[in-house]
Order: structure tokens, then sequence, then C-alpha cells
């Protein structure tokens, strides 16, 4: 009876956690009073803070698209298009913004409004060149406006990022 409880009391406070992140994620993450955007994400213009690659040097390249109706999504020029285009929620935006996102990448700037379509994405492009957050954007804010599933109910995938 005692190891019954211990395992009940146990399970609660995991489906009292597990809600509570979910409650999180569907608004802004609750940040305690000490912290700042500078203690998390560190001093300065965000823009500055990462090395990478320019791909202004990019803009140039040549992207080819395929599949029926893919030229009616236009590329966005920028992250602020998400929030005019889209309707993503605030917080998206304020992240992104907080990460220093200013300019997508090449691929970001094909990938991500086709994935906000609900079209499907196949992308090649070289290592570093933003592929996986192209993907991300568009399954995240997927996830974020799917209902919360019951605690019984049975796990499924809701997405799938397949890389090398």
């Amino acid at each position: 009876a005692a190891q019954k409880a211990r395992v009940d009391e146990k399970a609660s406070a995991d489906t009292e956690y597990f809600w509570g992140c979910v409650e999180r994620l569907r608004g802004v993450r609750p940040r305690k009073p000490e912290e700042s955007d500078e203690a998390v994400f560190g001093e300065g213009d965000p823009s500055a803070r990462g090395g990478g690659i320019n791909f202004e040097q990019y803009l140039t390249i040549e992207v080819s698209r395929s599949g029926p109706g893919c030229e009616g999504v236009a590329e966005m020029t920028d992250f602020a298009e998400l929030r005019r285009r889209f309707s993503t929620a605030p917080f998206f935006q304020e992240n992104l913004q907080r990460m220093g996102y200013k300019k997508p990448t090449p691929i970001q700037r094909h990938a991500i409004p086709l994935g906000l379509a609900g079209r499907d994405l196949m992308c090649c492009a070289q290592t570093g060149s933003g592929k996986t957050f192209a993907f991300l954007v568009p399954m995240v804010w997927a996830l974020l406006k799917l209902p919360v599933c019951p605690v019984n109910a049975a796990a499924c995938p809701h997405g799938v990022v397949l890389c090398p």
C-alpha cells in the first residue's frame, strides 16, 4: 500500500509538471523577476553576438521550387513577415528578436513560408545555412495550434524531421 501511494504521488507530481510545461508553451515563458534579456540571451546587440555566415552575399543564389502551386507562396524577406502574413503569436516574434534573427537565409526565405502554408518540404543547402530552423519554425507553430491531448491519450508524432 505504501509503495502504491508513492507511485501515485510521483505520477501526480509528473502530471502537474507536464501540464505546467504545456501552460508555459501556450503563452509566454514565465521569467524569474531577476532575469533580464541580457541574462537569458547575452549582452549587447543580438545580431552582433554570433559570427556565422554573411548571408547577404548569398541573396543571388538561385533557388528552385517544384510542386503544384509552389510559386503561389511568396518568399519572405524578413522575420517580421511571419507576424503579418501568418499571424504568429507575439511571443514567437519576440523570441526571434531576442535571438537576433532579422533576415532569413536563402533556404529560410523560401522554406518557412511554404511550411507555414502547409506544404511538404524537401530542402538541400550547405551545412550551416539554416535548414533545421527553416523546418522547425512551421512545425513548432503548427504544434502550438494543436489542442492539448488528454493525459491518457496514446502518444503519436505530429511532425518528423529527417536529417543525416
